[in-house]
This record gives C-alpha cells, sequence and structure tokens, in this order.
C-alpha cells in the first residue's frame, strides 16, 4: 500500500512538473512569436531556446509521433534558426567587409533551403493534426513553403547562374510610362552570389553608340524623337514593364551591352526615402550634403549641357550610392524595419520593378506582383502620362480623377494642375480592347483626333491605347473629359480594376454608379 501511494505520488509529480514545463514552454512560445512579429529576431530566439528545452524532450518522449507537437518544435526552431539568418545579415555590415561587393546570398540561400524543408515537414504534419488544422489552418503554412521556395528560385539564379543586371534609375519629377525618365543606369554583375563588378554610366554613354534609325511610337516620334527615331533613353515608353524592359535590353545590346539577364527598375523617390530612414549624407569630395529634399535636383541630367564622354553625374552617383550602401549597412533594429517596410511599399506601388530574361525567374515576379506587368481585366482602366515637355514639371504636378459608370458608358473626367514649370504630357489611356472611344475634350474643346491603336502585353494579351497631348501652362489646370462607349462589353459586368502608374504620386479617385459614390486615394492597382 505504501509502495502504491509512492508510485501515486511520483505520478502525480511527474503530471504537475509536465503540466508546468508544458505551460511555462507555451508562454515562452507565446512571447517569442510576439517578439518574431515585432521583428525582434534575436530576442525571438532567445525565447523559442528556452520553450524547446520543453518541447525538445516531449518530442522524443512521444516518438514524434504526435504532429501537434512536431508542428510546435518545427516552429520554435524556425523561429530559434531566424537568429542564423539575423547573424548572416550583420555579417554584411562588419568591419573590413565591402558593402558593394560582399553579398550573404550564398548563406542566406542555405538557410532559406532549410526553412523550406522545416515548412514542408510541418505541412505534412498539420494534416495528420486535430488541433494545429483549426489554431493555423494547414494553407497558410503550404503558401508560405510556396512562398519561400518561389524566391528561393530567384536566390539559385543570383548565386547560380552569374546573371548580369541592369538598374535603371528613373526619375519621376519627369514622369515616363515606366516611372521616369532614364538618366542613368548601374550595371551589375553577379559571380558566386556576390558583385563582382558594378558600373554606373549616363544613359547617353551606351545610346552615342547606337547610329541607326528606329521608326519611333507615337508620342515619341512628334515630340521627344526630334526626327532621330526612338533612342534608348526613351525606350521606357511602353507601359507593360516586361515589353518595355526587352525593349531596353535590345537597345542596350545595339549600344555594345550585350548578354544583360534582366531588369530592376528604381525610381528617384524611392532613394529620398531611404535617405529618410539612413539620415543626410556628406559628400566631403564635393562639399555638399545630400538629402530627401535636394537628391533628384542634385542628381539629374541637365540635357542641355550634356556631352559625350562627361562623367561629372555618372562620379557624382556612383561617390553618393557607395556612401549610402555603407550607412544601410549600419542601421539600428528600428531603422532596419523601417527600411524593409519602405521596401515592401516599393514594390506595391511599382517603384521597384522587376524583369528578368530567365522564364521561371520571371514567372515568380509577375507571381507576386513585382514585375509592373499590365494585367488583362476586362473592366481595366489605365490613365498613363509621359512628360515630352524636356523638363522636372512633375513635381509640382497634381492631379484628380472622376468616372462615372452607366451600363453601356463610362465619363472619365481628369483634371491636372501645374504650378512652377509648365507641363506638356502626352496623356494614355488604356482600356478593355473592345470598348470604344466617343469624345475627348480638353478645356472644353472637342478633339477631332487622337492616336489610337490596339497594343499587346509580354503574354500578347490585347489593349486599346488612346494618346494625345495635354498642355498645361504655369499656375493653371487642365480638364480632360473622355466619353468611353462600352456597348460591347457593358462596364458595369464585371468589377473596375484601375491601375497605378509606377513614379505617379497618390491621387484622389471618385467613383459615381446609379448605387452611390464612392472616393478613394489610388496608392496602388486597386
Amino acid at each position: 500500500m505504501k509502495s502504491q501511494k509512492v508510485l501515486l505520488a511520483i505520478l502525480v509529480g511527474s503530471g504537475l512538473l509536465l503540466l508546468f514545463s508544458a505551460t511555462l514552454a507555451g508562454i515562452w512560445t507565446h512571447q517569442s512569436l510576439n517578439q518574431a512579429k515585432s521583428f525582434q529576431l534575436a530576442e525571438a530566439s532567445d525565447k523559442a531556446d528556452q520553450a524547446l528545452m520543453v518541447v525538445r524532450p516531449l518530442s522524443l518522449m512521444t516518438l514524434r509521433l504526435l504532429p501537434d507537437i512536431e508542428i510546435w518544435r518545427q516552429a520554435l526552431t524556425l523561429i530559434s534558426e531566424s537568429e542564423q539568418i539575423v547573424t548572416t545579415l550583420d555579417s554584411f555590415s562588419a568591419e573590413n567587409v565591402d558593402p558593394l561587393t560582399t553579398l550573404p546570398l550564398k548563406p542566406l540561400v542555405t538557410q532559406l533551403t532549410q526553412v523550406s524543408d522545416r515548412l514542408t515537414q510541418m505541412e505534412t504534419d498539420c494534416q495528420r493534426s486535430l488541433i494545429a488544422k483549426v489554431i493555423i489552418e494547414c494553407h497558410q503554412l503550404t503558401a508560405a513553403d510556396q512562398f519561400v521556395d518561389d524566391w528561393l528560385v530567384v536566390g539559385n539564379w543570383l548565386t547560380e547562374e552569374d546573371p548580369t543586371v541592369i538598374v535603371l534609375f528613373q526619375n519621376t519629377e519627369e514622369l515616363r510610362a515606366t516611372g521616369g525618365f532614364m538618366g542613368s543606369y548601374a550595371k551589375v554583375q553577379f559571380a558566386n552570389g556576390n558583385i563582382s563588378h558594378l558600373l554606373i554610366e549616363d544613359i547617353y554613354e551606351p545610346d552615342g553608340q547606337f547610329t541607326g534609325y528606329v521608326e519611333p511610337p507615337a508620342g515619341v516620334r512628334e515630340y521627344l524623337s526630334s526626327g532621330k527615331g526612338m533612342r534608348l533613353p526613351d525606350a521606357n515608353w511602353q507601359v507593360d514593364f516586361p515589353s518595355a524592359a526587352q525593349t531596353i535590353l535590345n537597345y542596350f545590346a545595339l549600344g555594345n551591352e550585350q548578354s544583360i539577364d534582366g531588369v530592376i527598375a528604381i525610381n528617384s523617390d524611392l532613394v529620398e526615402k531611404l535617405l529618410t530612414v539612413t539620415g543626410d549624407i556628406y559628400l566631403p569630395d564635393y562639399g555638399m550634403t545630400v538629402t530627401s529634399a535636394n537628391f533628384t535636383a542634385l542628381a539629374r541630367a541637365d540635357r542641355d549641357q550634356f556631352f559625350p564622354g562627361s562623367q561629372q553625374k555618372t562620379n557624382f552617383l556612383e561617390h553618393f550610392f557607395n556612401v549610402l550602401k555603407f550607412k544601410l549597412t549600419q542601421l539600428n533594429q528600428e531603422q532596419q524595419l523601417q527600411l524593409a517596410m519602405i521596401l515592401r511599399d516599393s514594390f506595391i506601388d511599382k517603384t521597384i520593378q522587376l524583369y528578368s530574361t530567365q522564364t521561371d525567374v520571371q514567372q515568380i515576379y509577375e507571381k507576386y506582383a513585382v514585375a509592373g506587368s499590365l494585367t488583362s481585366s476586362p473592366g481595366m482602366m489605365y490613365l498613363v502620362e509621359s512628360n515630352v515637355g524636356i523638363n522636372k514639371a512633375n513635381k509640382d504636378i497634381q492631379r484628380s480623377v472622376e468616372l462615372n459608370i452607366a451600363p453601356f458608358k463610362v465619363d472619365m473626367h481628369v483634371k491636372i494642375n501645374a504650378t512652377d514649370l509648365p507641363y506638356i504630357n502626352y496623356q494614355r489611356l488604356i482600356i478593355n480592347p473592345l470598348w470604344s472611344i466617343e469624345s475627348i475634350e480638353v478645356n472644353g474643346q472637342r478633339l477631332e483626333t487622337w492616336d489610337e491603336e490596339v497594343i499587346t502585353n509580354s503574354h500578347g494579351h490585347e489593349f486599346r491605347q488612346i494618346g494625345f497631348l495635354v498642355t498645361v501652362p504655369t499656375n493653371s489646370s487642365t480638364g480632360i473629359t473622355i466619353v468611353i462607349d462600352t456597348t460591347n462589353q457593358p462596364a458595369t459586368d464585371f468589377p473596375l480594376q484601375i491601375l497605378k502608374q509606377p513614379g505617379l504620386p497618390p491621387t484622389p479617385y471618385t467613383i459615381i454608379t446609379e448605387e452611390g459614390t464612392e472616393s478613394f486615394i489610388l496608392e496602388k492597382d486597386i
């Protein structure tokens, strides 16, 4: 009898200890998850390690047969190993490390492969679980695993294929279809996951190597070509970025820049946002301080004074980006979070657009809507401005849009305001190819003609493109009214999709239908 009481006491004590330990592990897990959500990865990793001291023995005691415990263990291990990713990224900012040529891509790809393996196992355990299915939903694990696997394709391309990529710097103060005038670019060569060569050049350097003639499209022909045909500086004219990127690479090839594997377009306002995180940058070689307010003015090219072979702008940009990249490696945890949010938003609003000549990589860019693709939708409406006045008027331009939607007709009203500089805008509208234009008025004056054609995106989907010139004098406004006939495919039969042009600031929209009025600020495709 005494031995039975002792055994019972031991069992009760063990049960209470196990319950206490599991409860403590649950508390640590909760704290770890909250810290991970706040990007406090070092602290989250420490808490996960504490919880694993309980969960790992539980896993062994149950012979790793209970899926709920296994999911718990794998999740904690993922958080614990996040510290390794932080350590890898921290190595990027260590002393004697050149941030321009030393990238942690290879170790990051290895670590993400481990993350993918753990997520795959968690998916399997989730399908066998009774509790986890209710708490986390297995499809969320599937989506996370697919996300990691997709971007591993991009990581492997960069680390294994040694691509050469052109980075276009687009000035949004001189707006163009893909974001802005391409004043400069960087040629970036990867080797074994590192940048082996980086060269910043003026866009006119490769353009000057081409002496042929290419028939320009409408808009470029009348207002930009000066009879010289289509040239590289205006090659981002197409509204579909993958199509524009292919055209740009063709012109680079004509300018003796061949074997390019990808294009990254970056708008100037991204650099301005980065400077709000890093703070002002002093350039001793130039005796000037670069701020978020003056960067574009300092970096832009004065084309009236341009001459082939000039290195003034490229030297300035190279020096500036050297300092900027170094400062980005020195950010504290709060600044790193700000940087992550800026980059996330920059992909959403098309401040950054990506293109790759490798099909599987390009498919991933398009899947996650970072390719700037012109999407095919029956209810798509896309207003595109192009500054053909060869000035920097767009920094002071404001506009608003109102759409009156009836079953067989859409009245579009656009108002554009200019202040310091006159704005000469080649205005385009991209719509369903089955719709037609009934009339166009500019400041109440009906246009007799306009440019109109059916265009295709990189996948061959068709769209109707309308283009015409709109001038806005200094300190005035211009109103545009476009009447669209939607009889062939009524506009009220499907959702309206409004695309945002890269480089365009947030724009007020008002939608008026028989059901009511809705107003919003267009900051991304909606």
